[in-house]
């Protein structure tokens, strides 16, 4: 049958989450994937919704004889499942509910289906509308193309999903196109789910032999993992363990085939239940990246996946990687690049696990007793392929069969006695005798471990200034959560003031927070040494820099000429003419634009920009469809065809403020002044910024515009903003903009105006308060900047949550954090962290039946890398209980608190974690069975406490004390002095980030600055250690350090009920 593609609205059970915030967050210091968890300018949401209600979506489903695949683009443009129609497999797994959890960068996301992941991973806009434009192609496919400008940069992509005659192949083509004027680090993930259980198994290429963690922290032996996987929580694979069967790892596991591991296309699953699986095939080239990530076959995995969907359907991801082989792994895209690639999806049935595959056909093999058992599918009908199979080149059989995708090949062939594995080879040849897929068993233990990433020294440390720059350049194109290239560059310029690349980079640096004077400054260094010797250096990057620096500044003379020096070289030649070209047309020179833009074309033809521009001037419509047929969703085109008559204003474009300005951009910078308000005014939706810009064009008077989620963050929105020095709201959204920037004192400038002009704006308050202590280090101020924000917004519940938090590192008592809470109880009830925090402080004072109340009146709704928290205070009260309990002489009501301690209740949405810590539970409860006089029952609870994980936290104190019952006194002794050695370099490094972000706890409001934190988990480490070996001095003194630092510390009221620490 030919391809059919309709678009329909579809309801689907959904769990619809809270509306966003409206507040800008500023989330520093946080890791997100291994990268940085900087929010802005997105809106944040962080409540979620437990109740389900159907939701119509727009649906796009293609479908042919084989398969029928469905999209979403209303969720990021996703794949939302696909099945192979002749036996209902779903290849690509459909959720049957919209059941969003907190795993997204911005808040919510939704398992199953093929997400597409980029600038980063996972995709910041995974929740969010992409747009969805549909093609039917000469040859008879269809696409239907998903994209969007990510928010971040600016940039444009697009994912065209296309399903063809006769095949079952889902291929999916990739256009990102670098709009901006900077070099911009990015990465391609491809996040396809599937279904599993314990009969399915995930497929590597047969040539991969090791595996890492995220950022590339752990190697282990794959796909048989051996030993110690020592990623942020280690694990002990012990002799091996086949890490490709679903029901073999227990615990959340990430492991990516580091670069060079296989030279091999492929990636698959295999269902033995159902006899069917998935493969992806992608250029190992452009495409090095192989993951699988699980849940894992356990408690935590079970309850994260019911977190996700409603029917109880267990998935694992198999992701591929276009340049990019790990997360964090970015590459750069240059001003006016646009990267094009591809990659497929197809079922296979019957064959088992593929050893190669390509976008023809994937094929198994397998010997064993003397034989070769061989399968293949195909992704296209073939009446007469041709099945060979050679041993040392000689042929051993040769066959025309017919195959499909519906009908595999399976065959089983004796092989002549002796025949080694890797001596055979098995082939499937088309008609026309080109390989459809082939595959030679190669030997093993060939490949070279590849090394862990280490941190990265202290700037100081560092011997030599190329190793400066070199940690430097990696920390900013990995985007870094914690470590700062800065600190690198300007230690080298410290010893080499004059150094070309620290000072290109800090140049670089200077102009993207708006520190124009600095990056001048730094950029004329960096063009002094590069010409030090010759004027016409091979790599002009400094000289392109300025330029771009001047031309932000207005100054266009300076920044013609400028890139007209940085055009001698071919690297940097087309964005420059495209710089020239818009300059020219700005001066009225539209001959010599179009002279310069077709000059940039002959060096880079894919420059959007460039075309779109050179379409318009030259009225060719043509030309800007022509745009079209590559990158269907290109704005610039599309408008630009509007303003010839020749087209319609995209109405999805329209209705996205910021897309709208990106436009408008695009003309302002060629001086087409008109023509960019003419766009401005096709908002449907405006925003402030779409009013200051038309001002900007027009002089006219700003419009009237709903600042509701307004969240500028373009280099190019500060020139506009200023232009309005006594309006309260363009300073508020300029102080946004410079603090996003991390632009701090010309932040806190501006929101300081935007408040004296407009007192009563509660987020001018708040944002205040976050620079105020964070950054100018005046806490006094900040708590009268956030009350002052609560007075305003006495309904806001993050507000109130802030407040909280900032309390709470001001050491307001506990009596006065819970008078406060309960001042504002509903918005405590709607957000689970203040809601928790609540409960802790009941736990606190000791009541704890109104905490287990609490509890138990709620479903929470936990963030990934959040989990233990709720369950670790869960413990906490429950173990206080019962030893209060116990030491009453309630030995029933003890045991049952304990019991308690030890089940999550369905409400809090978490299962147990390998690395749960409960050693505190089961060493009390030992007590108990010992009073009870059950001494193997009492051995047993101490047996378990001293089998906790290893990491060492106060819990590991129990874990000693359990020891010692068991009379392993070296052993438990061994254990203190370890928490105390760790204690001490807690403190001794206390004003250090962690490197790592995965496994790394997220900096809370007010948390910024890691050094109180640290010092008091320190001296708590240290007074346990003490306590523990009965040195009390040493302990009191400890208990003091950290009384000093945190006196109403949770964990220390916890140990002094339990009368362990004074």
């Amino acid at each position: 049958m030919a391809v059919t593609m309709r678009r329909e609205m579809r309801e689907i059970p959904s769990y619809i989450p809270g509306k966003p915030n409206e507040l800008p967050f500023f989330i520093e210091k946080k890791a997100y994937q291994g990268a940085t968890g900087r929010v802005y300018p997105l809106p944040y949401t962080d409540q979620l919704s437990n109740v389900p209600v159907m939701k119509a979506y727009d649906m796009v489903t293609l479908e042919n004889e084989y398969i029928s695949v469905e999209c979403l683009p209303e969720l990021g443009g996703k794949i939302h499942g696909a099945t192979l129609k002749s036996n209902g497999y779903e290849f690509i797994y459909r959720n049957t509910c919209i059941k969003p959890a907190m795993v997204g960068l911005a808040g919510p996301w939704v398992s199953g289906g093929i997400e597409f992941n980029w600038p980063q991973h996972h995709r910041p806009t995974t929740f969010m509308p992409a747009e969805a434009t549909l093609v039917e192609n000469a040859d008879g496919s269809m696409t239907c193309w998903m994209g969007e400008a990510e928010p971040f940069h600016h940039m444009r992509g697009m994912a065209g999903v296309t399903v063809y005659p006769g095949s079952s192949l889902v291929e999916v083509k990739a256009v990102i196109y670098n709009r901006t004027d900077s070099p911009l680090p990015f990465m391609w993930w491809n996040n396809l789910a599937v279904r599993v259980h314990k009969d399915y198994k995930a497929v590597f290429p047969p040539d991969v032999e090791w595996a890492s963690d995220h950022d590339r922290r752990a190697i282990i032996s794959f796909p048989v993992m051996k030993g110690v996987f020592r990623t942020a929580r280690p694990y002990d694979y012990g002799d091996g363990v086949d890490a490709t069967w679903f029901s073999n790892i227990k615990l959340p596991t990430s492991v990516m085939i580091p670069r060079g591991q296989s030279d091999m296309d492929f990636l698959g699953g295999y269902d033995f239940a159902a006899e069917a699986g998935t493969v992806t095939v992608a250029d190992h080239h452009i495409s090095p990246g192989k993951k699988m990530w699980t849940w894992g076959d356990g408690d935590f995995g079970r309850a994260w996946c019911a977190n996700l969907t409603d029917n109880g359907d267990r998935y694992i991801e198999l992701m591929t990687g276009v340049f990019t082989d790990n997360q964090p792994d970015f590459t750069y895209i240059l001003p006016g690049e646009t990267k094009v690639f591809s990659m497929v999806w197809y079922p296979v049935t019957e064959i088992g696990a593929a050893v190669n595959a390509t976008r023809d056909a994937a094929m198994s093999m397998s010997m064993e007793d003397g034989a070769v058992k061989l399968g293949f599918a195909a992704t296209s009908r073939h009446e007469r392929a041709i099945l060979r199979v050679t041993v040392c080149g000689e042929p051993i059989r040769e066959e025309c069969v017919s195959i499909d995708p519906d009908h595999p090949v399976l065959r089983e062939f004796p092989l002549p006695p002796g025949t080694a594995e890797t001596s055979v080879r098995a082939e499937l040849a088309g008609e026309d005798g080109r390989t459809l897929v082939a595959w030679q068993p190669r030997p093993k233990e060939q490949k070279a471990r590849p090394k862990e990433r280490t941190i990265p020294p202290k700037p100081a440390q560092v011997e030599s200034l190329e190793a400066l720059y070199l940690h430097g350049a990696h920390l900013e194109q990995y985007k870094h959560h914690t470590f700062v290239p800065e600190d690198y560059y300007m230690e080298a310029l410290r010893r080499d003031p004059d150094d070309l690349r620290c000072n290109l980079a800090m140049g670089r640096s200077c102009t993207e927070k708006g520190l124009f004077d600095d990056a001048r400054k730094y950029l004329n260094r960096a063009i002094a040494r590069l010409k030090m010797r010759n004027d016409n250096p091979a790599d002009p990057e400094p000289i392109y820099q300025l330029a771009r620096l001047e031309r932000l500044q207005g100054n266009f003379d300076a920044a013609y000429s400028l890139f007209a020096d940085a055009a001698w070289q071919y690297g940097w030649r087309s964005a420059c003419l495209y710089e020239m070209g818009c300059i020219d047309c700005m001066r009225g020179e539209r001959a010599l634009a179009v002279e310069h833009l077709k000059q940039a074309l002959r060096t880079n033809a894919q420059h959007y920009a460039a075309r779109a521009l050179l379409g318009y001037l030259t009225g060719d419509a043509a030309a800007l469809r022509s745009i079209l047929d590559e990158a269907p969703q290109d704005a610039l085109a599309r408008y630009a065809l509007w303003l010839l008559g020749a087209g319609d204003v995209p109405a999805f474009i329209a209705g996205r403020p910021q897309d709208v300005v990106d436009v408008a951009l695009d003309l302002l910078r060629a001086g087409l002044t008109d023509e960019a308000d003419r766009v401005l005014a096709t908002c449907t939706a405006p925003d402030p910024m779409v009013a200051y810009y038309r001002a900007r064009c027009t002089g006219a008077a700003l419009a009237p515009a709903n600042p509701e989620y307004c969240f500028p963050n373009r280099l190019e929105d500060i020139s506009v903003l200023k232009l309005h020095p006594s309006d309260a709201l363009a300073q508020y959204l300029l102080g946004c903009l410079y603090y996003d920037r991390m632009n701090y004192a010309a932040a806190i400038e501006c929101w300081q105006r935007s408040a004296e002009l407009q007192p009563e704006n509660a987020f001018v308050w708040r944002n205040l308060a976050l620079a105020l202590y964070d950054h100018a280090h005046q806490p006094q101020r900040a708590r009268e900047a956030l009350e002052r924000a609560h007075e305003l917004a006495p309904n806001n519940a993050r507000i109130v949550y802030e407040l909280l938090q900032l309390y709470k590192n001001l050491n307001v008592p506990v009596g006065d954090r819970l008078s406060f809470l309960e001042a504002n109880l509903d918005a405590v009830r709607s957000r689970d962290d203040c809601f928790l925090d609540y409960i802790v402080l009941h736990i606190q004072r000791g009541e704890y039946a109104k905490a287990r109340e609490l509890l138990l009146s709620k479903r929470f709704n936990i963030y990934e890398g959040g989990e233990g928290k709720l369950t670790r205070d869960h413990g906490w009260l429950y173990a206080l209980w019962g030893r209060e309990a116990h030491l009453a002489g309630r030995k029933d009501e003890a045991m049952k608190w304990f019991e308690t301690a030890l089940v999550y209740p369905a409400n809090y949405g978490e299962g147990r974690h390998y690395s749960a810590q409960e050693a505190n539970i089961y060493y009390y409860m030992g007590l108990l069975f010992e009073d009870m006089g059950d001494v193997d029952r009492a051995r047993k609870a101490w047996e378990k406490a001293a089998g906790q994980p290893e990491q060492i936290t106060e819990i590991t104190y129990f874990a000693a004390l359990a020891e010692r019952k068991l009379g392993h006194l070296q052993k438990a002794d061994a254990m203190l002095r370890a928490m105390i050695d760790a204690g001490r370099q807690k403190c001794d490094h206390a004003d250090e980030y962690g490197y790592f972000g995965v496994g790394m706890s997220a900096p809370l409001p007010f948390e910024l600055d890691p050094a109180p934190g640290n010092r008091a988990e320190g001296a708590l480490l240290q007074a346990l250690g003490y306590a523990g070996l009965g040195e009390r001095d040493a302990s009191r003194a400890a208990v003091g350090e950290l009384a000093g630092i945190d006196p109403w510390n949770p964990q220390l009221s916890f140990l002094r009920k339990l009368a362990v620490l004074e």
